[in-house]
């Protein structure tokens, strides 16, 4: 597809930057009276027809006024030109001027639109007065001559000056005998310009009891009287719109002369000189040397297709691209964007100061000169994403020229800034490693266009979605990058916001920017101090112990019991992504301890957490703005003069800030060492993304997570001859002995071992009963003096972690605890003909005793819904012969479960009355602060029941799925019978009432 280099050709003086000021301030005066330095595209009439484009207003104004004099029917005495200032008025004044005067040269610079015989044969006699250009005391001064009024310097470009000089002088409105006597023989144009201003002026000088004003008035009323009433004179008069900065005088002239515009009514043509449809037009004839038509085809249908292709993707945009002819309008339009000489049009052109044609001429005639001194690749059209603000002149034009000189402040801030400093820039480079070009700055400049509306009648201030879509659109542009640039601007620009329906650049900062200053205040040394609390809370747990900061080895203790975790400070070390190479300060707090950096024995029973060196700076901006917004919420003199709107933005802006200043910490903190299980050699892994930014999740849970995943900490059942390879090689030996307690003191001395956390003990459990049934060893408990064999293995939960509780290999157990063994017994007859036992002593015959039975008393455990859950209790129990309970355990999980296990308590507490009742809960999770929350409760069922109201406000709260559990253990003072009705309405009301869930039921 051609770009606008391939197809167009921009004029000499546009290129240059030749294109002045002077030479868009039309000026019919200069041209009248043939000033000195009136530029010649105005002066000669040759090129001021080669750059004029005959718009429908311009021709039917030449037919009217020209008509009258060569006998067209219908044409009028009288035309009205409105429209706002710079909407062609003047100029159009000009063209009547050039072919009144000079009908040959004009007829033949404007033969391609001028019909022949439109102009009379001879020249008529134009008069220009230009409201603007005279002063209240006198009019202009002619080689000697002053005239005073607009009467007298009538009189004087007509060479009959002598005959008003007398109340030209006085400022007396002339008797119709002096109008007639001054007109008389003459065919003339009267090109009255500027009277508003005019009307201004002359209120300030006194004439008799009235003003200058008042006199004007009624010489305008006498002068349109005579031009209905005689076929030798036109009057083309200009008027501004309602909403101009003259409004008032123009209010004047239509009250208190109803008169003559009753008159104008009835005989006159009000026209507006260029019509919305024809901007483009005249744009085109006066920017541009040549174009190629034919490219507009092209363009069109490769837009419209596009536009339409992403409007069915979802992006927003206005139905009409669906309308058959929408294509139309870039065709017409080319090779300028619809959207953007509408928006000029409807919006920007309703500051008067914009001068509306000339505005668009001015503002473009700088975009064009800038467009190919860039040549970007992608100008297919020129469009609102091309009024590059960084441009003095479209800044000039776009804020001092419309009075909104204070948005500089606001395009520095957000678009663009010489220093490269403005948010659009920073975001801009960003994008241009992802091969986008300004993608920011033309989204914002967009919106800023669209900002600028000074009067609702013309528009609405802002962009809809929509709109800046349609606006930015272009073939191979991915309408989500627009949005994703829109969204950047409401969250990031100081100026600009979205307010639910429109983007939109505001004369003030937003709170936006009250944020970022207080950011600013916000001291480097109180978001450190931040950043460290935030790391205690986010960091501490029930699985590992934090250890916080320690300046050294001597700040983390040697030993055994809860896996330590280590958090080094961020300003002590940090590790570059992707690095190697284990800090110094790590590998010694793994092997030294204590102030004098003696062995550590317990390696295995540590981890450490260190910063990332390029992801530090922004943990510590995010802590500076969690900072700044906390201090603005704790002023409560900011509060009050906040309004409502601005009060909750800052509350949802903490919101945001808290959780994104624990994202930053978790995300900074993603380097983790420990020893590896396969060679007991320090191990790096970094934390990914996801995994260090889940904070719905407690960061040790996060960290345990990852451990598991690198089969660090144990997590599934243990072989029993892994523990005798690489944790009890001894007893592999004939006799040997070591406590549970200095096993798992070995797991945590260990490199090589796994790190036992609360699942793994659980896990070593089941081993260590495996390891009984497969005669690896035997296990003893002193305190119970019971020795557990193969064909009596212990229960998991008889398995404790005690100096008392002993593996012993088979061969010591059975030197020390030798299994009893039944003596043989012989059976004699008695002399009573019963059968006696006897020990084969002569003479003695004790009874027989038979051995006690041997009672094993083992947990039986299922999952699932409450009724389910204890049937099956039930009926493994009474597989086992058993008919009654001793124990009861219940395991409730999630927090829906809990919280409505707490309502229910008093259904527990019923079904369990007189049984020794402990509850164990846990509950880790983090608030809609971001802040974590870690609870372990243990204790009797009822101060249990007194923590309902606070559990439940407590897990009302949580933003995150938590991890919640409560553990009920009832001990009964006698047998419950398996069918006592009070288990089963028990899981009737868990099941039924209160929905808890699936529970864990264990019985014994």
């Amino acid at each position: 597809m051609r770009t606008i280099f391939d197809t167009c050709q921009p004029r000499q003086d546009v290129l240059t930057g030749q294109l002045t000021e002077d030479k868009f301030a039309a000026d019919l005066h200069g041209v009248a009276l043939k000033e000195r330095g009136i530029d010649p595209i105005y002066r000669d009439a040759r090129v001021f027809f080669t750059y004029t484009y005959p718009t429908r207003g311009l021709r039917d104004l030449v037919r009217h006024v020209f008509g009258r004099f060569v006998g067209v029917p219908g044409a009028s005495p009288v035309v009205r030109l409105e429209t706002s200032v710079g909407g062609g008025k003047t100029h159009n004044l000009i063209a009547l001027w050039h072919l009144a005067s000079s009908p040959g040269v004009a007829m033949e610079a404007a033969r391609d639109w001028l019909p022949a015989r439109s102009l009379p044969d001879h020249p008529l006699r134009p008069v220009a007065l230009v409201g603007d250009r005279y002063g209240g005391s006198e009019a202009a001064l002619h080689d000697g001559v002053v005239t005073r009024t607009l009467w007298g310097e009538m009189a004087w470009q007509l060479d009959r000056y002598e005959v008003m000089r007398e109340v030209d002088e006085t400022r007396q409105v002339p008797s119709e005998s002096r109008l007639k006597e001054v007109l008389a023989g003459r065919k003339v144009v009267v090109l009255l310009d500027e009277l508003a201003r005019y009307l201004r002026t002359a209120k300030g000088q006194k004439v008799g009891s009235s003003n200058l004003a008042n006199q004007t008035l009624t010489f305008f009323h006498m002068l349109l009287a005579y031009a209905v009433s005689h076929d030798d004179l036109v009057v083309v008069y200009t008027l501004t719109g309602a909403d101009d900065a003259y409004a008032v005088e123009r209010d004047e002239i239509v009250e208190q002369e109803q008169e003559v515009l009753a008159i104008s009514a009835k005989f006159a043509r009000v026209m507006t000189p260029v019509a919305e449809d024809e901007l483009a037009s005249v744009l085109r004839r006066r920017l541009f040397e040549r174009i190629d038509m034919g490219a507009a085809e092209e363009i069109a249908q490769s837009y419209v297709q596009h536009l339409r292709l992403i409007r069915r993707q979802g992006a927003p945009m206005p139905a009409e691209v669906d309308e058959p002819t929408f294509a139309d309008r870039f065709r017409e339009a080319y090779p300028f964007h619809p959207e953007l000489l509408t928006t000029l049009f409807r919006k920007t052109a309703s500051y008067p100061t914009f001068h509306r044609t000339r505005g668009a001429l001015r503002l473009l005639a700088a975009v064009v000169r800038q467009l190919w001194r860039e040549r970007p690749a992608d100008a297919y059209l020129i469009q609102s994403t091309d009024i590059d603000l960084s441009h003095p002149v479209v800044r000039e034009e776009l804020t001092s020229r419309l009075d909104r000189a204070h948005l500089t402040t606001a395009i520095a801030e957000d678009i663009w800034s010489e220093h490269g400093d403005a948010h659009a820039q920073e975001l801009d480079r960003e994008w241009a490693s992802r091969g986008m070009r300004q993608l920011s700055q033309r989204v914002a400049q967009v919106v800023f266009l669209h900002s600028l509306v000074h009067t609702s009648r013309l528009g609405v201030a802002g962009a809809e979605p929509a709109e800046v879509h349609l606006a930015c659109a272009r073939p191979g542009l991915p309408f989500d990058l627009v949005d994703k640039a829109l969204a950047q601007i409401d969250e990031l620009f100081w100026y600009a916001d979205f307010d639910g329906r429109r983007y939109l650049f505001h004369d003030e900062a937003t709170i936006k920017k009250v944020i970022a200053q207080a950011t600013s205040r916000t001291g480097l040394v109180a978001a450190k101090d931040a950043i460290r609390l935030k790391v205690r809370e986010q960091y501490g747990g029930t699985i590992f112990r934090l250890v916080p900061f320690p300046p050294g080895p001597e700040g983390v203790d040697d030993e055994a019991g809860r896996p330590q975790l280590v958090v080094l400070d961020f300003d002590h070390v940090t590790v570059e992504t992707g690095s190697t190479e284990v800090p110094a300060v790590v590998q010694e707090i793994f092997e030294r301890a204590g102030e004098g950096r003696d062995f550590r024995h317990y390696q295995n029973n540590l981890i450490l957490l260190v910063c990332d060196t390029t992801k530090k700076d922004a943990m510590v901006d995010a802590a500076r703005r969690f900072k700044g917004i906390e201090s603005l919420l704790e002023s409560e003199e900011l509060r009050q003069r906040l309004a409502d709107a601005d009060r909750r933005k800052l509350q949802e802006a903490h919101g945001k800030a808290a959780l994104d200043f624990v994202v930053a910490i978790r995300n900074a903190y993603s380097h983790l060492y420990y020893r590896s299980l396969h060679d007991g050699l320090m191990a790096h892994y970094e934390l990914l993304p996801q995994e260090s930014a889940d904070v719905k999740r407690p960061a040790q849970v996060v960290l345990r997570s990852v451990l598991e995943a690198q089969s660090k900490v144990l997590t599934r059942d243990l072989a029993p001859q892994w523990v005798l390879d690489r944790i009890w090689p001894e007893g592999k030996g004939h006799e040997a002995q070591l406590s549970l307690a200095d096993l798992v003191d070995r797991f945590a001395r260990r490199p090589r071992a796994y790190m036992l956390l609360d699942e793994g003990l659980q896990r070593l459990r089941v081993t260590i009963q495996q390891g009984v049934k497969q005669e690896l060893w035997v296990y003893r408990d002193e305190s119970t003096e019971r020795t557990y064999r193969k064909d009596r293995p212990p229960s998991t939960e008889q398995v404790r972690f005690g100096q008392d509780a002993l593996l012993l290999t088979p061969a010591l157990a059975d030197r020390l605890y030798p299994q009893e063994r039944p003596q043989p017994v012989a059976v004699v007859p008695a002399g009573d003909g019963q059968p006696q036992a006897s020990d084969g002593a002569a003479g003695t015959r004790p009874p027989v005793r038979p051995a006690p039975p041997v009672v094993e008393v083992e947990w039986v455990e299922a999952e699932g819904p409450a009724p389910q859950a204890f049937t099956a209790v039930a009926d493994r129990l009474r597989e086992r012969g058993r008919v009654a309970l001793s124990e009861l355990r219940l395991d409730v999980v999630g927090a829906p479960g809990v919280r409505r296990l707490a309502d229910g308590w008093s259904a527990v507490d019923n079904a369990l009355a007189g049984a020794d009742v402990m509850v164990m809960h846990e509950l880790e999770a983090s608030d809609s602060q971001g802040q974590r929350i870690s609870l372990r409760f243990e204790g009797p069922g009822r101060l249990f029941a007194r923590l309902h109201g606070w559990l439940r406000a407590t897990l009302d709260g949580l933003s995150s799925d938590p991890h919640v559990l409560t553990r009920i253990h009832a001990r009964f003072p006698g047998p419950v019978a398996l069918s006592d009705p009070r288990l089963a309405r028990l899981a009737r009301d868990l099941e039924e009432t209160y929905r808890c869930g699936p529970v864990g039921v264990r019985g014994r």
